[in-house]
């Protein structure tokens, strides 16, 4: 077993996170084999009982062992789910995002190890496919993702992990829940994929060749449509009669409005509908379009009026927030920033299309909220709800529930900070 990790010889602050499954802990004795310092970040989702807390327990007791940094969190992730109206997977990962999110602004963490493997991305791709998805979703896992994620076993099958793992007697603890057919997942590893293997045993290289040509197809359309996609962004309205005669235009509606979250069945409906005399009101993720005669139009909708604060006093005596002062722990859910770079008067607002933010890490390049808001798979409410934190030049310096900027970081010599969080 080889994973990609020379890159981190450049790396200062290193984090695995660690389940304490196979994966991960072939990834932790990886490291340690080569000599390379890092900490141990683990989550207890609270979904198998006691087995939860053994898992836990069994990664602190390794980081011990090896005078290894441990950190770890437990989460309500069936009352989440049930809250943010999702499923337990999809509630899990986001909670696990936001802690890694918060580590990340605590301990300004370099480099974020995920123990994703060959198999994860084949089956992430299966079930995106079964699902319904665009030529972006069949890209799977990526290898790295900002602000500082990396998955330097993604080459890797777990047939060579489970090799790796028997031949250096690695211990690691079984996930009971990983044969529950309740999880899309786990039907997807244990149903689909013995079929699939027996009509074609390399199917593995198969899809890693359509996943490198969907990526192909991205960066093609990426070349042509982008402006396309800006002027969209920037004046609500995009004019595309010049592609009626065009075989590709469901490819161009992908692309032009991924952002928004479609299903195939809505852009299937935009495509028909769009070069008609007659207008149509067609919903498009969680935005609205008229479409007529090849022309979208972007039709308002109502947003929660945004929030404005004076100063820290204000912001203290709305009981819609809850501000943490100076905490010695860290909550996932909080956005944290040093104080003496808050420029006030700050607005708490809804998003709006075009909004970036510079994560940590990211060294002065900035990404957009767009695309934040879909990697961690953010609803629609949460998406219109006031979230976003902008200070007094514009610049947007949090989003609460994910992420603070890297303009207003709590740093080594930072005197004050808060924790900005909603109450539900």
């Amino acid at each position: 077993m080889n994973p990609k990790i020379e890159f981190l010889n450049q790396k200062k602050n290193i984090f695995l996170a660690c389940s304490g499954g196979m994966d991960s802990m072939a990834l932790a004795n990886t490291l340690l084999s080569k000599t390379i310092p890092f900490s141990i970040a683990h989550c207890n989702f609270q979904l198998r009982g006691e087995e939860s807390n053994q898992d836990e327990e069994f990664v602190k007791k390794f980081a011990q062992q090896h005078h290894i940094p441990f950190y770890s969190i437990s989460f309500e992730t069936e009352k989440n789910a049930k809250q943010e109206k999702t499923s337990i997977e999809e509630a899990a990962r986001n909670l696990r995002y936001r802690y890694f999110q918060s580590l990340t602004d605590q301990y300004h963490i370099d480099a974020f190890l995920l123990a994703h493997h060959l198999d994860d991305d084949i089956e992430t791709i299966l079930m995106r496919i079964v699902s319904g998805t665009g030529i972006q979703g069949i890209q799977g896992i990526g290898g790295s993702r900002e602000p500082n994620y990396f998955r330097p076993m993604l080459h890797i099958s777990r047939i060579e992990i489970e090799n790796y793992v028997v031949e250096n007697k690695i211990a690691y603890r079984e996930d009971s829940s990983n044969i529950e057919r309740k999880y899309k997942r786990n039907k997807i590893r244990h149903d689909l994929i013995p079929i699939i293997q027996d009509l074609n045993p390399n199917y593995r290289k198969s899809i890693q060749n359509i996943k490198t040509w969907s990526t192909e197809i991205s960066e093609i359309l990426r070349d042509q449509f982008e402006r396309c996609k800006e002027k969209f962004d920037q004046e609500k309205t995009i004019n595309l009669a010049a592609y009626q005669d065009k075989g590709y235009i469901s490819t161009i509606l992908h692309y032009i409005f991924q952002q928004f979250e479609p299903s195939s069945d809505q852009i299937h409906q935009i495509k028909t509908c769009l070069f008609d005399s007659e207008r149509h009101i067609i919903s498009c993720g969680c935005i609205t379009l008229e479409v007529k005669n090849g022309i979208i139009i972007q039709m308002e909708q109502s947003e929660p009026i945004p929030i404005l604060f004076q100063n820290l006093s204000d912001l203290k005596s709305d009981p819609r927030f809850q501000i943490l002062e100076n905490p010695t722990t860290f909550e996932p859910q909080a956005c944290y920033i040093d104080l003496d770079k808050m420029n006030f008067p700050i607005l708490i607002r809804s998003f709006q299309f075009g909004d970036h933010i510079q994560p940590y890490g990211m060294k002065g390049k900035s990404k957009k909220l767009s695309d934040l808001f879909q990697q961690m798979k953010w609803s629609t409410n949460q998406k219109r709800s006031n979230c976003i934190i902008e200070d007094s030049h514009k610049n947007i310096i949090g989003i609460l529930g994910m992420m603070s900027s890297h303009m207003t970081a709590i740093e080594t010599d930072t005197k004050q900070f808060i924790g900005i969080k909603q109450r539900k």
